[in-house]
């Protein structure tokens, strides 16, 4: 019961500790309906956010350094998100750390929680309590698609910015696609590589890449 397609997700609760500004635990709770976050400017507001597409995606939309993410004089930062599956659901399940699919054809209403202990050098992700043991068996369970300033790099940025941002929308929906975009992007790496240190010999090796 930990990831479903064709259904409406309704956030129930977050809890963070070490994340950022959020120095002790705490826990938001995010009542029915529509939710405005408010407060002063510095009060972590964006760093809720943040932690929200953590969840979802693993990564940041602000920054590429695990360090950022982890409070400063802390060693790792602990997330956790209750959340509401309504809809028509397919369900896509664990089994020892393994995805299993099945389908449920009536309306249905499943609560899931997701949980990441992230460190400087380790990762943990549990869905409700069961550890997954790769990301593409994570990924999917909570899809968040952020919009912010630097979303305006989609239009007026480099070729990058568009193909990273469609990448990650296509690895919540295909944990497959995600080990693919892994092994196009270390051929890519070592095309490059060899391109510029291309001269004689290494001359048959960069046309194997063509």
């Amino acid at each position: 019961n930990f990831s479903a397609r064709g259904f409406m997700v309704k956030l129930q609760k977050i809890s963070i500790q070490g994340f950022k500004s959020f120095k002790k635990k705490v826990s938001i709770p995010f009542p029915d309906g529509f939710s405005a976050i408010t407060g002063p400017n510095g009060s972590g507001k964006t760093n809720l956010l943040e932690a929200v597409y953590y969840l979802g995606h693993l990564i940041s939309f602000r920054t590429s350094t695990m360090r950022d993410l982890i409070r400063w004089g802390s060693n790792y930062f602990f997330l956790r998100v209750d959340i509401v599956y309504e809809g028509f659901l397919t369900f896509y399940g664990l089994a020892d750390g393994n995805p299993q699919r099945g389908t449920m054809g009536d309306r249905e209403r499943r609560s899931v929680w997701l949980e990441t202990a992230i460190g400087l050098n380790s990762k943990r992700m549990r869905v409700n309590g069961t550890e997954v043991r790769s990301s593409s068996n994570y990924l999917g369970c909570l899809e968040v698609v952020p919009f912010s300033p630097d979303s305006l790099l989609l239009v007026k940025g480099l070729p990058q910015e568009r193909r990273g941002f469609l990448d990650r929308g296509i690895f919540t929906l295909s944990s497959h696609y995600q080990g693919l975009a892994r092994q196009y992007y270390r051929v890519l790496q070592r095309k490059n590589y060899l391109l510029k240190m291309r001269n004689g010999e290494k001359e048959s090796s960069v046309s194997v890449f063509s």
